[in-house]
């Protein structure tokens, strides 16, 4: 009976390592699928972001193509100096008399890696609707347009090709209309100052006519303006003047530049638009 009761305990104890060692067993298989599957979820996580950046940088490649093969031409302006000429020409219309031209500075500058060949342009004055604040129609005049020159006026022609990186400056030339009012404001101050009328067509130097604005107190567009004027010794003409710009009514140009590609850049400046470049 002993022996008996001794070989049931070894069974027994067997039995009960054999099920340990199972469970030991089960227990170690299942933290190994556990490692395996976290492996596996951190591979398909991997791969993922491996995919969505070769994507991003497919994408970015496409981009960086397309961008590089558009036509880009920055546009700043700016007014003539005092120095430079400004002309005034008699015209035959009923409520303007005289034609005021001035030369803009246009800058064109490509700042993309395709080179850009400007073709043709567009110049009109545009102005406001009372039924559309935001809404812009154009004008047209005779003489207006006057077309292109360089720094030292001479004669400047389309087309304008501009390489990478490359930058062109031109004038263009814009007439600017001065109705009546005006003008015998600007004559009144200039017969006192010259003993005649202002001539037919004149050149003065942008210095000149502002002089004379000064003291008529009034800009080219029927605007107040206050200021004082003064010569010294040799005769030279010098002036100081605030205008509200605010309350003042101006024309506002735009030009348009079309190129070989038939891309458009316009631009829009007026003779208070002041621009840092």
């Amino acid at each position: 009976m002993k022996k008996l009761h001794n070989r049931r305990l070894i069974r027994s104890n067997f039995l009960s390592k054999r099920r340990k060692n199972r469970r030991e067993n089960i227990i170690a298989n299942e933290g190994t699928q556990k490692k395996e599957l976290v492996w596996r979820k951190m591979e398909i996580k991997f791969s993922l972001f491996a995919l969505i950046i070769s994507l991003l940088t497919f994408s970015w490649t496409i981009y960086q193509d397309y961008k590089n093969n558009q036509e880009e031409i920055v546009i700043n302006s700016f007014t003539s100096t005092l120095d430079n000429n400004v002309s005034l020409n008699k015209i035959e219309l009923p409520k303007s008399p005289y034609i005021v031209t001035m030369r803009v500075g246009i800058l064109l500058t490509n700042t993309n890696e395709k080179t850009v060949t400007l073709t043709n342009y567009k110049l009109e004055q545009i102005g406001e609707t009372n039924l559309d604040i935001d809404f812009k129609y154009p004008t047209f005049y005779s003489g207006m347009d006057q077309g292109f020159s360089d720094e030292n006026g001479t004669s400047q022609d389309l087309p304008f090709i501009l390489k990478k990186g490359e930058s062109k400056l031109v004038y263009i030339n814009t007439g600017i209309l001065i109705n009546n009012n005006v003008f015998e404001k600007i004559n009144k101050v200039y017969k006192i100052e010259n003993g005649i009328d202002i001539p037919e067509n004149i050149e003065l130097t942008n210095r000149e006519l502002s002089y004379y604005l000064v003291k008529a107190q009034t800009d080219l567009y029927g605007n107040k303006i206050e200021g004082d004027t003064y010569k010294s010794d040799e005769g030279e003409k010098f002036f100081h003047h605030v205008i509200d710009i605010d309350k003042s009514d101006f024309p506002i140009f735009s030009i348009t530049f079309k190129s070989v590609n038939g891309t458009y850049f316009e631009h829009i400046f007026y003779e208070y638009k002041h621009e840092n470049f």
